[in-house]
């Protein structure tokens, strides 16, 4: 009877075992907040993990932790889930590294961690897409690694580092030219110029500018990297697309500045710059425009002549500016 008594019990406990799972089974199907579900699949991983589930225990665990912005666990579970599995298949390994890569970025704890997930994850991506020009895989995996390996590099102090984005982000623009691979570009771009790697800086606003569809905030980046270069032919040239596309005083005053020396094109740009501040006499631009034509141009005329010249002078400009 005692055995028959204990039997029972044993008995009784796998059942309540075994119901206890499958009630936490039904509570994580049914969670829909990330932090909680997080702490069920915890809660099962410490009680039921065996050998025959620990793929889909340690997927999900990592899958809920990234949800729930909980990036130490997502690194912790994707991990030990890459450790544990090794023959996770590739559609499931690319989520991971992707994950893995980003968690790495938003946490910093090591940037080097950012690069090789990353990488790993354009890896595969590529083996997915195989011969097709573009897929999913390109857009939603190959692209977005590159971006963010190029931001790694590109907020490294060691100037060296930067300059490894360059490449990364040039290739990243050239299979999806979306607004914010332009807009990284643009930043990593004006990094560079502060650390005085000119160059790198022009090569990389140069291939995003579209000459069919030029951006005026890029003709304007190019001709200052162009002047701070001592290229100031380049300079000029960009600053005079800048100003067919929108009319300003600023960027007339900067143009009759370079032309130092070539008072035609001085006076032209300056006039131009007076009209478009609104003719204010006694403006810096008012004065240059009557010294460059009173005492340079027309010095030793006669006054009649000279407010003639000065006259057809802001006429001009004002025709050519509709103002």
């Amino acid at each position: 009877l005692m055995s028959i008594f204990i039997l029972s019990i044993l008995l009784c406990g796998l059942n309540i075992s075994a119901q206890s799972q499958s009630e936490l089974n039904t509570q994580i199907q049914q969670a829909t907040d990330p932090v909680v579900k997080l702490e069920l699949l915890e809660r099962f991983k410490n009680q039921y993990v065996t050998d025959t589930n620990k793929k889909p225990v340690y997927l999900n665990l990592t899958f809920t932790a990234y949800s729930a912005k909980k990036y130490d666990k997502t690194i912790e579970y994707g991990e030990l889930l890459l450790k544990e599995i090794a023959d996770l298949e590739d559609k499931l390994k690319i989520q991971v590294y992707l994950k893995l890569a980003n968690a790495y970025y938003v946490t910093k704890i090591n940037n080097d961690k950012i690069v090789e997930y990353g990488n790993l994850c354009i890896e595969v991506g590529k083996k997915l897409k195989g011969d097709k020009a573009t897929s999913k895989y390109t857009k939603q995996y190959i692209v977005p690694m590159m971006r963010l390996i190029a931001k790694r590099y590109a907020m490294d102090n060691d100037i060296e580092q930067k300059i490894k984005a360059v490449p990364i982000i040039l290739e990243a623009y050239s299979l999806e030219k979306a607004r914010k691979n332009e807009d990284l570009i643009l930043r990593i771009s004006i990094s560079l110029y502060n650390n005085k790697k000119i160059n790198e800086a022009i090569q990389l606003v140069e291939a995003i500018l579209d000459p069919e569809k030029p951006k005026r905030k890029y003709i304007d980046k190019l001709a200052h990297y162009y002047y701070r270069l001592g290229n100031k032919a380049k300079a000029i040239e960009f600053y005079k697309k800048s100003f067919e596309i929108r009319m300003s005083a600023k960027t007339a005053k900067k143009l009759a500045i370079m032309y130092k020396g070539n008072t035609d094109e001085q006076i032209r740009w300056f006039s131009y710059a007076f009209v478009l501040s609104g003719m204010k006499e006694g403006s810096k631009n008012h004065k240059f425009l009557r010294h460059l034509v009173y005492n340079v141009k027309m010095k030793g005329n006669a006054e009649e002549e000279q407010n003639q010249v000065y006259d057809s002078i802001i006429s001009a400009a004002r025709a050519k500016t509709g103002k």
